[in-house]
């Protein structure tokens, strides 16, 4: 199998950033840059950080593409990224030195078959077999993470903007609760703390 687009992350992350946009208000980019970002971060981990790896959030397919990228040179001086023409050459393939061939890194259970294919025709090139196993657990848990901190941190940007020009204001709220003597207060988008010695006796 030739060099191509890269492998998916996960089937309905398209949908699920949508969700996730519309109900916390998130603008969708941040979220995919965020993805892309931490996607990276763990294959770079896994596969290793000298490799010249790319994730992209393909839109089309709502997925995250991951993708290694080597360069064709006459002579080879990084083993992880290069490859010399006439070993192109000697695979049938037809390049030019200073040309980059980008391969997809497949992970996922689904794509198996073409991680079996790929490893058969480059596996001596790309050196993935032993690193790819459990990596989609990885991915999926990678992405998982990243939409839930950023939920977190737009949820206390959207709290903090609205309460931060009401300093010193009176605010109605519902008592909740108390804890050690401080009263926790229901604001409707938040909760307050009312500390013991801020409470009238």
């Amino acid at each position: 199998m030739p060099p191509s687009r890269g492998a998916r992350a996960t089937n309905n992350l398209s949908l699920v950033l949508d969700q996730v946009s519309k109900d916390k208000g998130i603008d969708r980019e941040i979220l995919i840059k965020a993805l892309e970002e931490a996607i990276l971060a763990a294959a770079k981990r896994t596969f290793g950080i000298e490799r010249d790896l790319n994730a992209n959030f393909n839109l089309e397919k709502g997925a995250v593409d991951l993708t290694q990228t080597i360069r064709v040179v006459e002579e080879i001086t990084d083993s992880f990224n290069e490859i010399t023409i006439q070993e192109c050459a000697g695979r049938g393939i037809e390049v030019e030195s200073g040309d980059e061939m980008v391969f997809p890194i497949y992970f996922l259970d689904q794509d198996a078959a073409a991680a079996r294919e790929q490893d058969e025709m480059y596996g001596d090139i790309l050196n993935l077999k032993t690193y790819r196993r459990g990596f989609g657990r990885i991915a999926a848990q990678t992405a998982k993470q990243v939409i839930i901190q950023r939920i977190r941190d737009a949820e206390r940007n959207i709290v903090f903007t609205e309460y931060k020009d009401r300093k010193g204001e009176l605010v109605t709220g519902i008592v909740r609760r108390f804890e050690r003597g401080n009263i926790i207060v229901d604001l409707g988008r938040a909760e307050a703390i009312l500390p013991l010695r801020e409470q009238c006796p």
